[in-house]
């Protein structure tokens, strides 16, 4: 049943004042720790104070020297946004395949909403984060498929562990409010919002702002139509955390480590000497000083010493440790962090492939979350433009972009003898292409129905990837590009 104005009005204050602000202090905690310097650019001149939990600094005396102010700023070295870029990066979905291998029609929909593009926000907010949202609503042309960060929306759920679709959700765009439900679509607008304060866009008191009710409009749907996208699927209530909450206070543990390495490396990375009972008694006499060979004094109670430079490969390997542990929770290999550079020469090929093993296991896991929540995407948005065959084919799967290193040559080698050997058609194969999408599959399809060879077409493949290891192999033993 659709809300009254007031009803409308009441549903998404409750929102705002009970999920909306218990979730804020945890979001602002992990998007300051992933861009201090974004969530914090008002307190740029102040960067060694606390600026607030889950910021990756450290923490010194307000009255310490300017100098070792400055060191603290430059010790922030986030590896934050490195990890997400990593898991972001593998997760690019390249097509949606019915069970007979063929592209679905509901694909039409990814492509009208530009979503090659606009995945990577949703898919980083996953992951970041722990949860994103889109929402399905009719549009001019077709269905529209748009994302959203959970700090611009919240969702309400009967079961959130359980549920697709939630109860309800509220998107606050600044001023503009939207509340969706089962029916509906609200639009409201905030008088008096208060936009100062870092917080303010996600959660801020509700006194003092009047609300007003603009407008409702139905969205066609029998349920709220707002997706869940999560980095994985839990149960029984558990939290849903993300890949970046869990390395916050490891990545403090490197800054702080940081910080020590340039505080050292600033005031005692090379020998000081000292001189006891004797003090210069002008600029120049101490200038001449400090560049003596020889020193000698009358005062036979003089000394003159010096202070043995401070060591600072101790703090290569404290800093080092830390980023082991960085990489083992992420599962992240430890190389790419820098931290066993000398321990990777001369590692075999097997021993790279089991070091990545860790990160490969965790990105199939997060791409069969997200893979299931586009499904439900897509089939919605194929439900919302009347095609009812591919709202209801629950057979089809999205598919996800090879992003590996192996090299052409070997990929369709190895293709080339799935054919051969064990017979497996080749248009099973050629979704296994690095590159093809399914463009490039329908149009493999035209070619051989006007006439050209499966066995040629494989042949062309195969003539193509020994050229380009050709001209890499030319190119690799100094001779440049080959005429």
């Amino acid at each position: 049943m659709a809300f009254n104005q007031k009803d409308a009005i009441d549903a998404a204050r409750n929102i705002w004042s009970g999920p909306r602000v218990m979730e804020a202090t945890r979001l602002n905690y992990i998007a300051s720790a992933v861009n201090p310097r974004r969530a914090y650019s008002q307190y740029m001149n102040q960067p060694w104070s606390a600026l607030g939990s889950g910021v990756p600094t450290v923490e010194m005396p307000k009255d310490a020297p300017q100098v070792m102010k400055n060191l603290a700023w430059k010790a922030r070295t986030n590896y934050l946004p490195l990890v997400l870029d990593a898991f972001t990066q593998l997760a690019k979905a390249d097509g949606y395949i019915e069970a007979n291998g063929s592209p679905s029609s509901a694909w039409k929909y990814w492509q009208a909403n530009g979503l090659d593009a606009r995945q990577t926000g949703i898919h980083r907010s996953a992951l970041q984060f722990g949860a994103s949202y889109a929402s399905i609503l009719p549009g001019d042309t077709g269905p529209v498929i748009k994302g959203y960060s959970p700090r611009r929306m919240t969702a309400v759920y009967a079961d959130p562990d359980i549920d697709d679709w939630p109860m309800m959700a509220l998107d606050v765009n600044g001023p503009m409010l939207r509340l969706f439900d089962d029916e509906m679509v609200y639009y409201i607008g905030l008088e008096q919002f208060p936009v100062s304060g870092l917080a303010a866009p996600l959660a801020v008191r509700t006194e003092g702002m009047d609300w007003k009710f603009i407008e409702a409009r139905p969205h066609g749907s029998n349920f709220c139509p707002v997706a869940r996208f999560r980095d994985r699927m839990l149960l029984d209530g558990e939290e849903q955390f993300g890949i970046v909450e869990q390395l916050i206070d490891i990545q403090k543990r490197v800054d702080e480590t940081t910080f020590g390495m340039l505080t050292a490396q600033y005031y005692a990375a090379f020998k000081q000497r000292y001189i006891i009972g004797w003090i210069p008694q002008s600029e120049q006499e101490y200038l001449e000083s400090a560049v003596k060979d020889f020193w000698a004094f009358k005062d036979p109670d003089v000394k003159v010493g010096e202070f043995t430079e401070t060591d600072l490969t101790r703090y290569i390997d404290s800093k080092n440790s830390g980023l082991s542990d960085l990489s083992a929770i992420s599962q992240l290999p430890a190389s790419m962090f820098n931290s066993s550079t000398a321990a990777m020469r001369n590692v075999s090929p097997e021993a790279v492939a089991s070091n990545d093993a860790g990160q490969d296991r965790k990105s199939g896991e997060i791409k069969t979350s997200l893979g299931e929540t586009w499904e439900l995407v897509l089939r919605t948005a194929a439900g919302i433009d009347g095609d009812e065959t591919a709202a209801a084919d629950t057979s089809s799967q999205l598919r996800w972009r090879d992003m590996s290193t192996t090299s052409p040559g070997a990929i369709v080698d190895a293709l080339g003898k799935l054919k051969q050997m064990l017979g497996v058609p080749v248009e099973m194969l050629w979704e296994r292409i690095p590159g093809w999408t399914d463009q490039d599959q329908s149009r493999a399809i035209e070619l051989i129905q006007s006439g050209d060879s499966i066995d040629k077409l494989v042949a062309t493949l195969t003539q193509q990837a020994a050229q380009e290891s050709q001209s890499q192999q030319f190119a690799s033993d100094g001779g440049g590009q080959p005429q």
